[in-house]
């Protein structure tokens, strides 16, 4: 990680001051619909991409470009993408409904659109896909790379397939895979907006170990209907379709069963229903198509293979320039789950080593100091780990030619690898580090030889033909901007001193009228049923009152009020912000990580900016959907300015009624 230098003492760099920066180049937080992050990019759906201010947010030292494409607005960080994306939901509402200030807005991760710009269904159906894979994609190529290693020590006749260290090795590695289905019914429940253990129930019953067995059975009924039972261990498409499917289903018995029984009835009936159907209709139909799929890649491999390799070897780059190269994982995987291996992956090794090969040439060949910055870690990175996104937005595609010597290389050396049958026994990224998966797959000298190749030819081309470098003053004033926000660094510091002194003389000023004069406000319980002390309640950051002192309330009915009397400052579907005539700000929190459900289950009756009298209605809550959906549903009171205050002091009772004395602030 970078670091800025202050006064001699160095510095970790400030992420929220890029997160603060990259929010207002979007547009503002009220612009972006969803965010969502891979290996090293912020990727933004937007409502308006018109507000963007492209020259702002490149001019940020963190990021190496931008890119608009697959319907999403990207922002290529690097490796260090993770630090700025926590910042950014540090500072912001993005990931929630109120974030867009729309219900429909939290739809838009589903696949819905930004008004006024619509995707085409392959754009809709890649998003689809990449947000389901997303979040398991670097656990699938950890355990690919130990897969990996597992076959290097039994082709060197250090293990064999029998010993019990391999057995448990072999476990470690292909879990993942085995039990896809669990994992990808968790992410697509997520995409669906459904609950994510009833999905997960759905797909272990699928792979649980006597149905597996019936899959050999000559004939299989279920109340007397003939079924074509399918093994649905390592399988990907069957789970995605069965849980929109059940998704579709709790979403109706949801909005249908009463509040009293929905809580159980609705997990039976979802998981009662879907399994067979599944087994009737759903699976054994996308397993079909899924495996005519991979049957067709397979001959068109098997015919001409020099023109696949060519072709995927020669296009994977632009792929990722443009986003979408995730979209074509699903099918490797779903083929090495069907054959136990996939060709699909041979040209992805000449592709990544061809854009290695052509930035290395840029290290070499670039007078440019900040380039060759870029450049040498870049190469790094590439080689071992497979991520080529620092080299192509920070070194070949800004100088166009060495990006096409990649892609000749990557074309060339794919046909090659192609042609001797080459492919990957497990999932892994494709990089210096997961060589070992190609071993075992046709010819791996071939395919080593077209990695080789492509690297070389990018490399050479790179050198000979050249390319026109980029002048050393250009890199001066990036530095130059980089300088200029390490100061701001200092001024945001000294900015915060000033803004805190008003607050330290206030507190001050509060303390010394309490000597004179003491005054009790009572805060009432927003909602009937037993009290939780805040020490007990189930978040670290309110119990350890980081958020004010205060106190929690198990409710009994869905109905939250008002406190106190006061102004709402601050209204989302789950928590409200409260002002006291006396100064007393009161934050109601309906549940615990609620904003996850995006406003789902509650009706909110209370605006931004209205009067409210203590006992007014808050919301309506549905505590049956918010218990179903996983998440606590204690409401929590605190008082989050308690520190201007003598003391915060809550209730001795073991139970209350809503308005009743929850909390006493001494002022």
């Amino acid at each position: 990680m970078k670091h800025v230098y202050q006064g001699g003492y160095e510095m970790a760099y400030d992420w929220t001051a890029s997160a603060r920066r990259l929010l207002k180049g979007v547009g503002g937080e009220q612009n972006v619909i969803n965010m969502t992050h891979c290996a090293t990019r912020i990727r933004l759906q937007l409502k308006d991409e018109s507000k963007v201010d492209e020259a702002a947010l490149r001019a940020d030292p963190k990021v190496i470009t931008t890119v608009s494409a697959g319907g999403q607005y990207q922002i290529v960080v690097g490796n260090d993408v993770p630090l700025l994306y926590d910042a950014i939901i540090g500072i912001s509402n993005i990931g929630s409904a109120e974030a867009t200030g729309s219900a429909d807005s939290a739809d838009a991760s589903d696949g819905n659109e930004p008004a006024g710009k619509q995707q085409n269904l392959a754009m809709r159906f890649i998003a689809m896909i990449s947000s389901i894979f997303l979040p398991i994609i670097w656990v699938l190529s950890g355990t690919g790379l130990v897969s990996a290693l597992l076959l290097i020590l039994v082709k060197l006749n250090v293990l064999g397939t029998t010993s019990q260290t391999y057995i448990i090795l072999h476990a470690i590695g292909d879990s993942v895979l085995y039990f896809l289905p669990v994992f990808l019914a968790a992410t697509s429940a997520k995409r669906f907006k459904s609950n994510q253990f009833v999905a997960m129930a759905i797909a272990c019953a699928l792979i649980y170990p006597s149905v597996i067995t019936l899959a050999s059975a000559k004939s299989v009924h279920f109340i007397g209907i003939p079924v074509a039972i399918v093994n649905y261990t390592y399988t990907v498409i069957p789970i995605i379709i069965t849980i929109w499917a059940a998704s579709k289903l709790e979403h109706v018995l949801n909005k249908y069963l009463p509040s009293n029984l929905r809580n159980f009835l609705s997990p039976m009936l979802v998981v009662l229903i879907t399994v067979p159907l599944v087994l009737l209709t759903i699976g054994p139909l996308s397993s079909w198509c899924a495996e005519g799929l991979a049957n067709g890649l397979e001959w068109l491999w098997g015919k001409a293979p020099i023109v696949g390799g060519l072709i995927l070897g020669a296009a994977w780059q632009p792929l990722v320039v443009f986003g979408i190269h995730w979209g074509v994982w699903p099918v490797i995987i779903n083929d090495i789950a069907l054959n136990g291996f996939s060709h699909l992956s041979a040209p992805l090794l000449p592709a990544v080593f061809g854009m290695c090969g052509a930035v290395l040439g840029v290290f070499l060949k670039t007078k440019n100091k900040h380039l060759k910055e870029l450049a040498g870690p870049a190469t790094i990175t590439g080689v071992f780990a497979g991520i080529t996104e620092p080299a192509i937005y920070g070194v070949t595609l800004p100088l166009r030619r060495p990006f096409i010597y990649a892609v000749i290389g990557g074309g060339v050396g794919g046909a090659i690898a192609a042609a001797g049958g080459g492919g990957t026994t497990a999932f892994a990224l494709p990089g210096g580090l997961t060589i070992p998966v190609y071993i075992g797959v046709g010819n791996f000298s071939l395919e080593m030889i077209g990695t080789g190749v492509a690297a070389v030819i990018a490399f050479i081309l790179t050198l000979t033909v050249g390319f026109k470098d980029i002048p050393e003053d250009s890199a001066a004033s990036v530095a130059a901007e980089a300088g200029t926000d390490a100061d701001h660094v200092g001024d945001a510091q000294a900015d915060a001193s000033l803004a805190a002194a008003p607050a330290v003389a206030s507190a001050t000023a509060t303390a010394t009228q309490t000597a004179t004069e003491t005054k009790v406000i009572a805060v009432g319980a927003p909602a009937t049923g037993t009290v939780v002390a805040l020490q007990n309640i189930a978040d670290q950051i309110f119990a350890s009152g980081a958020l004010g002192q205060g106190a929690g309330v198990n409710p009994s009915d869905g109905r939250v009020v008002a406190p106190v009397s006061g102004t709402v400052i601050t209204a989302m579907p789950h928590a409200f912000g409260i002002q006291t005539d006396d100064g007393v700000e009161v934050l109601v929190h309906i549940g615990i990580d609620t904003v996850k459900l995006n406003g789902e289950g509650f009706q909110s009756a209370a605006t931004q900016g209205q009067r409210v009298e203590a006992g007014d209605l808050l919301s309506t809550v549905d505590l049956a959907h918010i218990a179903q959906a996983g998440f606590d549903t204690t409401v929590i009171t605190v008082v989050t300015n308690s520190q201007q205050f003598v003391d915060v002091v809550p209730t001795d009772a073991t139970t209350v009624n809503a308005g009743e004395p929850l909390l006493s602030v001494v002022a």
